[in-house]
């Protein structure tokens, strides 16, 4: 089992650097413990790996990671005569969720092993949707803080995206940051966006006309593909209804290729730690045989 964590606020949360508490580490031992290899590898920036920036939820360079992670195991695991079923599955919770199909998709392109399942929660897979819905809807902190981490991810990413903040936020909110405030640090709670952003960049994205920025969140889309192996997406009925809107559109979207993805709505939410319920919900999907 591959296992990608949520977003981790501080390089000491990342796996390598973990010992057992509540944290991504232990979800992982408590899949080992049922009888599985598990594995979590390091982002980039995280870690083994943190003399880069992370790249926030930039699929390409994180399932990358990811998949080349997984090939230095086989290595390992054949290197050291340890016999398995030659299958993975795969886990994702948040960001790691995006990262968990996409490193579905090119395992089953490159043909390096068979995949079990997946089966992730609380992704945003259609990127492009999400924001539109977000710019015009009373967005929750947690998401705020996501749609600001992608931001300061993709312009340090994409050359032709703004650098400045000035151009993406109201003067006082960009002078913050561009200043060192962190963004965990702006007060955000009950903020509208626009209050929070330029008003000429959400018009550029809802109006369609920010083609440099909306082909970025278009390019992290998670694009259904044709796969034969069942994928499990996991969402809280408490979530923000745009968060939940996109996940059943891109459900949609994909039953038009073929009828492998399940969708499932819980009420099993636990605000201090949302991921201990899917964890729950991944050990139950790893050890049902259908």
């Amino acid at each position: 089992v591959s296992l990608q964590h949520s977003t981790i606020e501080d390089n000491s949360e990342a796996p390598s650097y973990s010992a057992l508490g509540r944290n991504k580490f232990t979800i992982g031992s408590i899949i080992a413990s049922s009888g599985f290899i598990t594995i979590l590898s390091d982002y980039i920036g995280y870690g083994i790996n943190n003399t880069q920036r992370h790249p926030y939820e930039h699929k390409a360079s994180l399932a990358q990671s990811g998949l080349d992670f997984i090939r230095a195991v086989k290595e390992y695991l054949d290197n050291s005569n340890i016999k398995t079923q030659e299958t993975i599955s795969l886990a994702g919770y948040s960001e790691g969720a995006q990262i968990s199909l996409t490193m579905h998709q090119l395992l089953e392109e490159d043909g390096i092993t068979s995949v079990q399942k997946s089966i992730v929660a609380d992704g945003v897979f259609l990127k492009n949707k999400w924001v539109n819905q977000l710019l015009v809807s009373r967005p929750t902190v947690k998401e705020l803080n996501y749609f600001l981490k992608l931001i300061e991810s993709y312009k340090s990413i994409y050359p032709n995206l703004p650098e400045t903040w000035y151009h993406y936020l109201k003067d006082q909110y960009a002078e913050m940051i561009e200043n060192g405030t962190a963004i965990n640090s702006l007060p955000l709670n009950q903020m509208e966006p626009n209050e929070l952003f330029d008003s000429n960049f959400i018009d550029g994205i809802v109006n369609g006309k920010d083609h440099d920025f909306i082909d970025a969140l278009e390019m992290n889309d998670v694009e259904p593909w044709e796969t034969k192996s069942p994928i499990f997406l996991f969402y809280y009925d408490e979530e923000q209804s745009n968060v939940i809107a996109q996940a059943k559109t891109f459900k949609m979207s994909f039953e038009k290729i073929n009828p492998s993805i399940q969708f499932q709505l819980s009420s099993n939410n636990l605000p201090e730690n949302p991921v201990l319920p899917f964890a729950i919900e991944v050990l139950k999907e790893l050890h049902n045989k259908n």
